[in-house]
């Protein structure tokens, strides 16, 4: 993607109404596919992938298959599978790679950049260890930081704002669905690629995750209230929220549903009668004055604000419908 490219927003002005403005954001993007074969033929040619051929997996015996995936923490499943089914199941798991984007969006000589970089994950059961590649005659070698070295993916003028960065969403979802195309080995081995972490500073993590910036929340692991961050008691039972839990919670109600506000911030400025469809929807208590029934249901959806950005333009799809089943966001705030 070379743009600029001119999209609209709609924006909430102090007076509460929806006001549409049109905006620029300019950037290139590396198509997803480009950087993970670059990353996959950089990893084969400096010998870190410990990649086998099907005649490997032929020669195994059932017991050494089995032996394999226990170690791998998978299980047995002895008897519910045959020899050839485990055999599939382990090649599989070691030829899989696991990828993270990683996100930045800072202010450079006045104006607003987002970087976005994408990285290989460290993973034994693909890559060899710094003391197998010392045995293999390659040297001393620290594999983890050769494959989690970054790749520049997406750099782009834009602002901090929730629109400006949501403009990247629907080019970033095209690279998703790529992510079910292959890429093969020099010796012909495919090798499948998911999407599994985002991380970046804490406004880059509460951006993707939908969660408000700043305030008592915060966390986009939790949501939870940062006031008490410090008692473990709390913290401790605090659960984590998939994607896919938070989406739930956002359409649970009427201003989610019908894309309030333009789907921005749908809970912002509810009046009494649309607070109480929302505690309605959710089964929470529905008497009281506006105050009360806003502290209901900041306590029921924390510092939920949105949907998660991925999932902005989608939102009657699944996580898998995606290409991010098994997407997860790293937060280093609070307690998660």
């Amino acid at each position: 993607m070379v743009v600029p490219q001119t999209f609209k927003k709609v924006l909430l002005t102090k007076e509460g109404t929806l006001k549409t403005e049109s905006f620029t954001v300019s950037g290139r993007k590396i198509p997803l596919l480009e950087i993970r074969t670059r990353m996959l033929k950089e990893q084969e040619s400096l010998g870190l992938l410990r990649i086998h051929s099907d005649d490997y997996y032929a020669a195994m015996a059932d017991a050494e298959v089995r032996s394999r995936l226990i170690q791998l923490g998978e299980d047995d499943n002895r008897g519910e599978e045959s020899e050839s089914q485990s055999k599939e199941r382990l090649k599989a798991i070691e030829r899989k790679r696991h990828l993270m984007v990683w996100g930045d969006n800072s202010t450079l000589l006045n104006h607003g950049h987002l970087l976005l970089t994408v990285n290989s994950i460290y993973d034994e059961v693909v890559y060899y260890t710094n003391e197998e590649m010392i045995a293999k005659g390659k040297g001393d070698i620290d594999v983890q930081s050769l494959v989690e070295r970054p790749q520049v993916y997406i750099l782009g003028r834009c602002g901090s704002s929730e629109v400006d960065q949501l403009a990247y969403i629907n080019t970033r979802k095209a690279c998703l669905q790529s992510m079910n195309i292959k890429i093969t080995t020099s010796n012909g081995v495919e090798i499948t690629d998911v999407m599994r972490f985002f991380h970046g500073d804490g406004p880059e993590q509460q951006f993707e995750a939908g969660e408000q910036k700043g305030g008592n929340a915060g966390c986009a692991s939790c949501s939870g209230d940062a006031r008490k961050y410090k008692d473990l008691a709390v913290s401790l039972c605090k659960p984590h929220l998939t994607l896919s839990e938070r989406l739930k919670k956002v359409l649970q109600g009427p201003a989610g549903k019908n894309k309030r506000n333009a789907g921005l911030k749908p809970f912002k400025d509810l009046r009494l009668e649309e607070l109480r469809s929302e505690c309605r929807a959710r089964g929470l208590e529905t008497d009281g004055q506006k105050r009360d029934l806003q502290e209901i249901l900041k306590e029921e959806i924390g510092g939920i604000q949105r949907v998660p950005a991925m999932m902005f333009f989608d939102q009657e799809k699944t996580l898998a419908d995606l290409g991010l089943g098994r997407h997860r966001i790293l937060s280093t705030v609070g307690w998660s």
